[in-house]
This record gives C-alpha cells, structure tokens and sequence, in this order.
C-alpha cells in the first residue's frame, strides 16, 4: 500500500486492480441478476463461448416402469465482443495515496462508469428481447401481472427479479400497498428506499435501462433506420404515422446497442430524411442501397421483469499486455477486471486504465416481461 511519506512508494496495478473488483462486485446490478458464465482462461475480443442453457425436465406419473429423460446438453454461442474501457490520467501525486483515498477520488467513480456501461448493455439486450408488455390498471396490478406471467411460463420462483426505472420506482414507492412491510419485505428495505421481495420478484433499480431520456417524448413508436453512409446522419422510413414527432433524447436500440437523438424532428409521409444521432459506435447499416432495419424504440416509461435465466453475460480475462506496461488481472468467483498502468512518453503523463471483457446473449427471452405505462394516474 502506497504511503505519503519519504519512502515515496507508489500504488501499483495489482492494489488497484483488487480495489477495482471489490468496489465493482459491490455496485453491481444486472450482471448480478442474470446467468453469468466466467472461465479463468484468457481470451481476446471476438472469441466465441459456449453457455449452457439450463436443463428442463417434464414430471411424469409413474405407471410400472420409469420413463428416462434423455439429458441433452443445449448451448448458445456469446460472442465475447464488448470491451468496457475507463482510461484517465494521474499524477506521480495520485500514486502515492493511500488505497482509501484513491478508490474515493478516483477508482470508484471510474469504476461505477464502467459498470454502468456493463449494465446498459444488458439491460439494452434484455430489452430487445423481450416481447411481453404489461400493462395494469392500478400501479400494484402492474407488478402482479409481470409476477402472474413469469409463473405462468414455469419460470422458477428463485430467481425472478423486478428492474425498475427511476420514474416507475418513485411512482411504486408512493403506492399505499408499497408502503406496507407485508408486500415490501422489511422495513429496513423501505428505510433503504428499496422495495424488497414483491409478489415473488426480487425488486431493485437501475438508472441504466434504455428508455427515453426527453422530457415529453415524441409519438413515434416505431420505425426503420439506416445510416446516410457519406453524411452520418440517420434515414427514418416506415414511420407508424405519417406526421410521427421523434424528439431529442428519444432513441432506439439495435443489435445490444443504444442510440438515442440529438435533434428533434417530424415526419413527412411516414419518413424522416435526415435526423442526428449518437450513440456507444455508429449504427451500422449504412449505404443508400442497404435496406432499412427494424428498431426497438426506447418508451418514455420503462421497467423490465425477468428470470435470470432470460438472458446471459459471458466474461473471460483479458490477456496481457503486450510491453514493459504494470498490469494486473483481478478475478473474482464469476468477474474479472484488468488494470494497467503506463508512462505516455509522448504526452509525460501516467494512464490507469480499467478494461472487462464480456458478452451478452438471450437464453430464454420468453421469460422476459416489460412496463412500458405512465403509471403515475
């Protein structure tokens, strides 16, 4: 542990990359709440894994002789494609802190950065998978119905989990229902303002879930896109009005990622011609030839219910580095994280830089539910 005395030790990778995993396994969400799949052996970007899909068996009466099930090993390939990447630079000053003051200034905030981009990938596959909306007539009936559908596809009561939005969860937590400890737990739960285990989920929050981020969204619900390849731009067709509005902060997501729009327009015979966006990478369907793709278009108003074994997120270690570079693998029971510390001659300034290699895929998207409704009437 680096100390601010004369012995002018410094922090090295392997302190940080340890404060890095603990501070991570704590402050995070849905790689908590969904299959996980982690091997200690190094890979690379772009390597495939195989993840095992849960075994199901069918219950049987017994008639004078057992009828065995045959036991068939399913898996789903998870291209291991994501690099969640959190780079800064530090001073010779900042290396000589100590781990608690360091994690406080600045390991933590990057690491909270790098989880929060974990999650919205998730959350961004999660979303697009699912096919189930529920809608309730009272705030309570909302999750009741999510609950209701889970069991209804044999989704195992261990195991389910309510993500609620900010807006839906300010909204819960004023329902009288919510505030009694017989739906919300405990009351250490409302104190903490978590709403605990309700009608069979296990309920949390996340600010990362992909819904729109305008203040009153605009009333297109759906459309096609394709990237304008020489200008950038994006290309709305197949509008579901001819006048549909897309507002700023309204977005969509395609193939795990978000996009969302810096401009706001109207459409014109069900079409927008030009329309700025931004987004993790550029949207990749481009070129005036290419056909438009089908989006999932973010609501204003989003919660997901689900099983974890909906979904999956795949993580192995990333090698090392190639070079004289200070680095460190931190792996934890399911997780890893890498850190590695640098010199840029060409700047004469140090770099940490916080890397996790991952994947997500769907494994059962019938076990995923979504709350799409203003529930504030």
């Amino acid at each position: 542990m680096a100390k601010t005395d004369v012995t002018g030790k410094f922090l090295t990778a392997e302190l940080i990359a340890r404060e890095a995993l603990y501070v991570l396994e704590n402050t995070r969400v849905f790689t908590n709440i969904v299959n996980s799949n982690y091997s200690g052996e190094f890979a690379g970007v772009g390597e495939t894994v195989n993840v095992r899909i849960p075994t199901s068996f069918v219950g049987k009466e017994f008639v004078g002789q057992v009828s065995r099930q045959t036991v068939k090993e399913k898996y789903v390939p998870v291209k291991l494609d994501k690099i969640a990447d959190v780079s800064f630079e530090v001073s010779s000053k900042d290396l000589t802190l100590e781990v608690p003051q360091f994690s406080e200034q600045l390991l933590a905030p990057a690491v909270r950065a790098l989880n929060n981009k974990i999650d919205a990938d998730i959350a961004n596959t999660a979303f697009e998978l699912t096919t189930k909306s529920v809608t309730g007539t009272t705030k309570i009936d909302d999750i009741a119905k999510v609950a209701n559908y889970l069991e209804n596809k044999k989704a195992p009561q261990e195991g389910r989990y309510l993500v609620l939005s900010p807006d839906h969860r300010y909204t819960y937590t004023l329902t009288d229902n919510l505030s009694k400890v017989a739906y919300a737990g405990t009351s250490e739960a409302l104190r903490d303002a978590l709403l605990g285990r309700i009608y069979t989920l296990n309920t949390l929050m996340s600010n990362n879930l992909p819904y729109s981020l305008a203040e009153t969204a605009g009333t297109a619900t759906s459309y096609k896109v394709k990237r304008h390849s020489a200008d950038g731009y994006l290309v709305i067709s197949d509008l579901n009005a001819a006048t549909a509005t897309i507002a700023v902060g309204d977005g969509f997501v395609y193939d795990g990622v978000a996009y969302r729009f810096t401009e706001s327009k109207t459409g014109s015979n069900s079409a927008i011609t030009k329309i700025g966006y931004e987004g993790a990478k550029e949207f990749p369907v481009a070129n005036d030839a290419e056909a438009a793709v089908d989006v999932k278009v973010m609501p204003k108003y989003l919660s997901l219910g689900l099983h974890r074994d909906a979904v999956t997120f795949a993580t192995r270690p990333l090698d090392a580095p190639v070079g004289g570079a200070d680095y460190y693998i931190a792996q934890g029971e399911n997780f890893s994280i890498r850190v590695v510390m640098d010199y840029d001659s060409a700047t004469k300034k140090n770099q940490v830089s916080l890397d996790v290699l991952y994947g997500v895929a769907g494994l059962h998207d019938e076990l995923l539910a979504k709350i799409t409704g203003n529930t504030s009437a």
